[in-house]
């Protein structure tokens, strides 16, 4: 699941991301935002969180396709989870 703040207006969304990688995602939703826009986005799966500042690059029907500008990195921790999450689809 992810969440989406826009930074600008605070408009908030929500969608299922696809294609992560270290870089960026896409995150299918319904609703869009403008392409530069600068987003906080929080990618959750169990009991685990990370929150990146993100910037969207492409905006389809389908939804977004963010760049991530800044990951939180406290540890390698966070990035190796990015990466299983990647590879567990």
């Amino acid at each position: 699941m992810a969440e989406i703040l826009e930074l600008e207006t605070g408009s908030r969304l929500r969608g299922v991301t696809s294609d992560l990688s270290l870089r960026g995602c896409f995150v299918r939703t319904t609703s869009l935002l403008g392409v530069r826009a600068r987003v906080r986005l929080t990618l959750a799966k169990k009991k685990q969180k990370v929150e990146i500042l993100a910037a969207i690059r492409r905006a389809a029907q389908t939804g977004i396709g963010l760049e991530f500008l800044d990951i939180d990195t406290v540890s390698n921790a966070i990035l190796s989870w990015i990466e299983s999450l990647r590879k567990s689809g």
